[in-house]
């Protein structure tokens, strides 16, 4: 019985001591303090599209330098040694200007080594490659949806560098900073203050998530895995066993739609998955194309994805939260921000990545005129309250109204009191307002009632001697328009000026040139009078209805005359997103029916098309297009007056043509069916969110699963509420 007792004693003993080896193997032990990190290789990857940006890698390097050096040589037995590993997505075999500009920066840095600036905080300059196809070395955006392999460029250079790190092949690290050419240090010592935040706490990787405003419209609408996950531009720990585990299983995808996926969207993905069980949105055609071609189901992966998370995703040596991802406070990802220095300014991290730098309109040099377009039910009037109280660049205010507005609503509009002078014009035809409004200033721009300024107006001008306006589109040639009928129109329609013509500008987007909108003008008179463009004899299978002047057929006119890019800069709205002019008061279905390319003039054409267009996104087209023209519902402030009275002035154009008859009452019965609608839809959420938040803080509490990282949750920041 005694042997018996002991047996079972000692039995219980190894078995404790047993799990606690498999945990510390499981884990490299995290001490605190220093050295954790004792080798670190900085991963500098470069295609064949980016290898002319490698001669300027480390421009900024001298004026912020990576280390303390003084420090550095100074405490000799606890710096890290850090070494640059330069890769290159194919074989240099293939490439001599490959071999010349990765030798020419090796030759540079040995020639330099230990004798000035930020060469001596590194150890080696390194050179490997990823041997990717060049038939398969693709980054094509534009393919997202359609293209199995768009992104297979930087997935396998991303995966075949780190399998090669984590062989042993160019030396033992603990940790790989992924740095790619647009990844910039703008605060000293940057690489010192990144180790040292690695360093006081546990992690898999450390990073960013998406810091910048592009997806201020619709962060909330995307996927929970797009909104938390970390850049790739980022700091991996490659002893932690997950993420061998993650490297394995990106591996395994290759040939399959989730390949289709950025790797670090990717991983997102898998994490989310493991711990909520939330299926990942991979593109359908994709995944249907592949389907149909191998006869295969997309294999589902939710069971190893959940143990990965309930062995790793949490450690006792974390202090709290989670140990796999932290979000860095020294690396910020602008990934596809337009920034201008004021936004700079308030940045407090060292290293940037992704942004661009534009100038601010100036206001010195150059007046800007503001045209809305109005109906009868002076809703203009909540634009005029608040133009006083926004941050805008408008010196003149151009109110287009019906021709036979009754003179009392005229009197009301006239007399307001602003900052800003204010005329007013009446015309006939609305859809004809961008050619028909006299401004004498250089640039103009315009909208209409149903909107307000912003509160800040950031209009974008390029860093150089030539300060070109900078204007956000959309490529009409894409699913982003091609799936939505209005944005077919516009872009058939647009063609009549210059076939090739690509781009798809909404108007109130548009910082219009006085000039070129005359000549412009003239040339619409020319082919169509003071008429709309006819839909007759275009590839347009249900014509929305009549269309006039817009954005999109006043660039077409500048690209039909070769001189587009000589007054303007344009930027991918899909990509940079833009920043917000004018705010969303009113019926949402015009500004959705104008993010397509429609003319924002024309209300009855546009509500009429918003229906027929099925122009109302779902949440995966949201997603997909970064709804970055989602309208705006935020209400009017109240009415305040300015102390400054406006020169107001009042005007007739005379036109033929039939007036736009618009109701009041109708307006505001349609007023208060949307606010119906949205209280129905606001109930529907709270609700829905309220059961998700219970769910999701259940888990929490009995699993101890959380993503958020661990600065945030220090701050009561519940993963439950995904905050």
């Amino acid at each position: 019985m005694t042997l018996s007792l002991q047996h079972y004693f000692f039995h219980i003993i190894a078995l404790i001591l047993f799990n606690v080896a498999r945990s510390l193997i499981r884990h490299k032990p995290w001490r605190g303090g220093r050295n954790n990190i004792e080798k670190l290789a900085i991963l500098r990857p470069f295609s064949t599209q980016t290898i002319d940006e490698l001669p300027h890698i480390s421009d900024q390097w001298e004026e912020f330098l990576p280390c303390d050096i003084k420090k550095k040589a100074n405490d000799v037995s606890s710096a890290v040694e850090v070494d640059i590993l330069l890769s290159y997505s194919q074989t240099f075999q293939s490439s001599k200007l490959a071999r010349d500009s990765f030798g020419s920066i090796i030759d540079a840095f040995a020639s330099s080594h230990n004798i000035r600036g930020w060469e001596q905080c590194i150890r080696e300059i390194k050179q490997i490659e990823a041997n990717i196809d060049p038939k398969t070395d693709l980054y094509s955006q534009s393919e997202a949806q359609m293209n199995q392999m768009w992104v297979h460029g930087p997935n396998q250079q991303f995966i075949n560098s780190m399998v090669s790190i984590l062989d042993g092949v160019h030396g033992d690290y603990d940790a790989v900073l992924v740095m790619e050419s647009d990844v910039v240090p703008v605060k000293k010592y940057w690489l010192d203050s990144l180790l040292e935040e690695a360093e006081s706490d546990p992690f898999m990787i450390l990073g960013s998530k998406y810091v910048g405003d592009s997806w201020d419209e619709f962060r909330s609408s995307l996927p929970l895995s797009l909104q938390h996950h970390i850049n790739g531009n980022a700091l991996y720990n490659v002893k932690h066993s997950l993420f061998k585990n993650l490297l394995t299983q990106l591996q395994l995808e290759g040939g399959t739609p989730y390949h289709a996926v950025p790797y670090d969207y990717r991983i997102s993905q898998i994490l989310v998955e493991g711990m909520l069980g939330v299926l990942p949105e991979i593109p359908p055609y994709i995944v249907e194309k592949w389907s149909n071609e191998t006869g295969l189901e997309l294999e589902c992966y939710t069971e190893k994805f959940h143990g990965w998370w309930d062995t790793y995703g949490r450690n006792s040596n974390a202090k709290q939260g989670s140990s796999i991802i932290r979000e860095s406070q020294v690396i910020v990802n602008y990934a596809g921000t337009n920034l201008l220095p004021r936004h700079k300014e308030s940045i407090q991290a060292s290293l940037i990545h992704g942004a661009v730098y534009y100038t601010p309109w100036d206001s010195v040099q150059y007046n800007i005129t503001l045209v809305v377009s109005e109906w009868y039910d002076e809703i203009v009037t909540n634009l005029l309250s608040q133009i006083d109280a926004s941050y805008h660049p408008f010196s003149k205010i151009v109110l287009m109204v019906p021709h036979n507005m009754n003179p009392q609503g005229i009197a009301r509009l006239s007399s307001f009191q602003t900052h800003v002078d204010i005329s007013i014009k009446k015309r006939k035809k609305d859809f004809m307002d961008i050619c028909n409004v006299p401004v004498d200033t250089k640039y103009f721009m315009i909208t209409n009632s149903y909107n307000i300024v912003a509160e800040h107006v950031d209009l974008l001008f390029t860093n150089d001697v030539k300060h070109l306006p900078v204007i956000p589109y959309i490529r009409a040639d894409v699913s982003d328009c091609l799936n939505f009928p209005a944005c077919v129109e516009a872009y058939e329609k647009s063609k009549q000026f210059d076939p090739q013509n690509k781009k798809i500008v909404q108007d109130f987007d548009m910082v219009f040139i006085t000039e070129l909108r005359d000549e412009f003008c003239i040339h619409w008179y020319e082919k169509y009078g003071k008429n709309p463009m006819p839909s007759e004899g275009l590839e347009i299978d249900k014509p929305l209805g009549a269309m006039g002047p817009s954005a999109t057929t006043y660039v077409s006119f500048l690209s039909r005359r070769n001189i587009l890019d000589k007054f303007y800069k344009f930027t991918d709205g899909s990509v940079f997103g833009k920043r917000t002019i004018f705010k969303r008061i009113m019926n949402e279905n015009e500004d959705k029916g104008a993010a397509y390319g429609e003319s924002a003039l024309s209300n009855n054409i546009l509500e009429e098309g918003s229906v027929r267009a099925r122009i109302i996104p779902t949440s995966r087209e949201k997603s997909h297009r970064f709804l970055q023209f989602a309208p705006s519902f935020t209400p009017p402030n109240s009415h305040n007056k300015a102390d400054k009275t406006s020169t107001t002035t009042v005007d007739e154009i005379n036109h033929e043509g039939k007036e736009k008859s618009t109701e009041s009452n109708g307006s505001e019965t349609k007023t208060k069916n949307s606010q119906t609608s949205n209280f129905q839809v606001l109930f529907f959420w709270g609700v829905l969110s309220g059961i998700t938040s219970i769910f999701l803080l259940a888990v929490v509490k009995n699993q101890k699963y959380s993503l958020v990282p661990i600065e945030l949750q220090s701050k009561g920041i519940e993963m439950g509420t995904f905050t």
